[in-house]
Order: C-alpha cells, then sequence, then structure tokens
C-alpha cells in the first residue's frame, strides 16, 4: 500500500485510523488462502512508530487460529527498511454462502 497526501492525519504522517482499516482488511485476507471468508468481529492494532506519506507499506496477515465458527488473525505492516510500523490482531467470523433460491 502506498499512502499519499490525501491519507494524512498528523502533518507528514498517515492518519492512524487508515491504519487501522488496513489492519481490519488484512485479518480477513488472511483466511483467503485456505477457503475462509469471514467478516471481522473484533480488532486491535498498536502503532510502533510513526508512518510518513510516499513510502509504500507491506502488509502480512496470517491466521493463528480456526474454529468452526470463525478465525483469528495476526497482522504486521512493515516500512521499506522493514522496520515494524503497526501491528494487530483479531477476530472473524466465517461468513456463511447465501441459501439456495427455493
Amino acid at each position: 500500500f502506498l499512502p499519499h497526501a490525501a491519507h494524512i492525519g498528523y502533518p507528514e504522517r498517515v492518519h492512524g485510523g487508515l491504519i487501522g482499516m488496513l489492519v481490519d482488511e488484512m485479518l480477513v485476507y488472511a483466511g483467503a488462502p485456505h477457503g475462509l471468508w469471514g467478516m471481522t468481529a473484533k480488532v486491535r492494532y498498536w502503532l510502533r512508530r510513526p508512518i510518513p506519506v510516499g513510502e509504500e507499506l507491506s502488509l502480512r496477515g496470517r491466521l493463528v487460529q480456526r474454529s468452526e465458527r470463525g478465525f483469528r488473525s495476526v497482522v504486521t505492516i512493515h516500512l521499506p527498511d522493514g522496520s515494524l510500523a503497526a501491528e494487530g490482531e483479531g477476530m472473524c467470523v466465517i461468513r456463511q454462502p447465501p441459501s439456495p433460491a427455493a
């Protein structure tokens, strides 16, 4: 993800709420390689350092626990130099496919 000027919160820094949204999205995408699509039920995130605008961020999500009803994932966001900028975790409920039309 490459944040630009529209993503500024504090001068020259990415808005923390946008980082929270990225963590939320990556929680869900962590289930995709396992055939799971969910909706976020709970999310927490921590900003570890200021995130400058104009630097490409590396986002990683990893599924760490699975149950019948949902899954838990962890997320990391790194700056181009590899340093940890933010991290998060959360629970997703598995989205049930729509019922076939009768």
